[in-house]
């Protein structure tokens, strides 16, 4: 059971922390662990924060993947303050790259901490034929801050006869506004929708094509980079995020 997301997520691990304690305090009873770790800086870091608090002989370690450094604190002036408070209450704070490690540091204003993870992809267990045309492939939501309508402008300047095809793997509120846009350009036939797959098809799906492109904003990692990378694709995304920012680097 849970509220309504878009307005209370940034607070649901003040109503979380009561239940969230009570499991802990009873799994610890059992199993004396020395480490939780909170998958999320809020709500779930915030949740466990106040029961670790008062256990001086367990420490806890916050993963942070993007959004919940992004989105959630600006919601409101409560979630800003759960967001600050679960980085500061951790022993240690995950990060996915160097950019969500430092926008961790700029939301508790002063250092923290950090350790940076990058997020890794095996490379397909068997051989995948490609497509027999060229094609470009984004697999993410269809959001807007995924910025497909960047590459569907792009391929609307291509000559028709050198175009590739361009494939869209996942689903999501742009899905039609983006199918209307690609008749209005003329891309037609070129432009493909498989919806939501599941992992081992939509990797499969990304491995047939010849070039990953994903010109997202607000990416503080992008696990689709690297599963592109891994299958053998030259990847195309937006400097001066993250996540590309810091394969680049790599």
């Amino acid at each position: 059971l849970s509220p309504p997301r878009p307005l209370s997520y940034g607070v649901w691990g003040h109503w979380m922390a009561p239940s969230v304690a009570v499991a802990l305090g009873r799994l610890h009873a059992r199993w004396p662990f020395a480490l939780v770790h909170a998958h999320g800086v809020t709500p779930p870091g915030y949740a466990a924060a106040g029961w670790v608090r008062r256990h001086r002989s367990v420490a806890l370690a916050v993963s942070t993947h993007g959004p919940d450094v992004i989105n959630v604190p600006q919601r409101s002036r409560w979630a800003s303050a759960a967001t600050r408070e679960a980085l500061e209450a951790a022993d240690l704070v995950i990060a996915n790259s160097r950019w969500a490690a430092e926008r961790c540091e700029a939301i508790a204003r002063h250092p923290l901490p950090t350790a940076v993870v990058h997020l890794g992809a095996d490379p397909p267990s068997t051989p995948v034929q490609r497509r027999t045309r060229l094609t470009i492939v984004t697999l993410a939501h269809l959001v807007a801050r995924k910025r497909h309508v960047v590459v569907l402008h792009a391929l609307a300047r291509i000559d028709r006869d050198r175009r590739p095809d361009y494939l869209m793997v996942g689903d999501g509120p742009g899905r039609e506004p983006l199918r209307r846009l690609a008749d209005e350009l003329g891309l037609g036939e070129s432009v493909q929708m498989l919806g939501q797959l599941d992992n081992e098809s939509a990797r499969r799906e990304v491995a047939r094509c010849h070039l990953f492109v994903m010109p997202s904003v607000d990416e503080p990692f992008g696990v689709a980079y690297v599963e592109a990378m891994a299958a053998g694709l030259p990847v195309i995304a937006t400097r001066g995020e993250g996540g590309p920012e810091d394969i680049a680097a790599s």
